[in-house]
């Protein structure tokens, strides 16, 4: 629970106590939440991982208050996970191929990138970040640059591919988070990459 908010009304008889009840662990798992009290109106927002807490949710703050408040519950499930989940699969184990040394995509690339682009689609997403990485050869500001450059290859391509603008946002993080290692070819084959993050709403 990120705000609470109580209205500038005269509070009915036992407010504090059932504001108090309602007031429990379980609103710690409620992301950008908002619990609002209007005198004997209690507005409750946010969202929650899955189907089960929303009803636990819903159910404790319906007995926490007596029948005489009413209760405006637009609690909703967050399933950034689950739409992560099928761009994760999408790509898989492939990655995003650039020619050497630039930020123009191979054929190769592009075909992940129409992958990418109808799994972005289907799932709707809302804003996704789009990060570049490199491996550790050769100057390590060079490589962030090249690595925002190549992100924003992507964002271009992706954006033919009917994705709009806004909806990306672009950053390189160069060779600093490496996810292999760069003593070997493998590892920098593995550590030139692009992320693709669904942010949070």
């Amino acid at each position: 629970m990120d705000r609470m908010e109580v209205g500038a009304v005269t509070a009915p008889a036992n407010w504090s106590r059932y504001v108090t009840q309602v007031l429990t662990e379980d609103f710690k798992q409620v992301s950008a939440g908002e619990l609002r009290v209007d005198g004997s109106a209690v507005h409750l927002s946010g969202k929650v991982a899955d189907k089960d807490r929303l009803e636990r949710l819903q159910a404790h703050v319906k007995a926490a208050f007596n029948p005489t408040y009413e209760i405006h519950d637009e609690l909703t499930i967050d399933d950034t996970g689950e739409r992560q989940d099928v761009l994760n699969r999408a790509l898989a184990s492939r990655t995003v191929q650039f020619e050497s040394g630039s930020a123009i995509l191979t054929v190769a690339g592009q075909g992940v990138l129409d992958d990418m682009a109808a799994a972005i689609i289907r799932v709707g997403v809302p804003q996704l970040d789009i990060v570049g990485h490199t491996d550790s050869a050769g100057d390590r500001q060079n490589n962030i640059l090249l690595s925002v450059q190549r992100a924003d290859a992507v964002k271009a391509y992706l954006n033919q591919r009917g994705i709009e603008a806004q909806r990306m946002i672009v950053s390189g993080r160069g060779p600093d988070l490496p996810v292999a290692d760069n003593a070997t070819s493998a590892g920098r084959a593995q550590n030139r990459r692009i992320e693709f993050i669904i942010r949070r709403s």
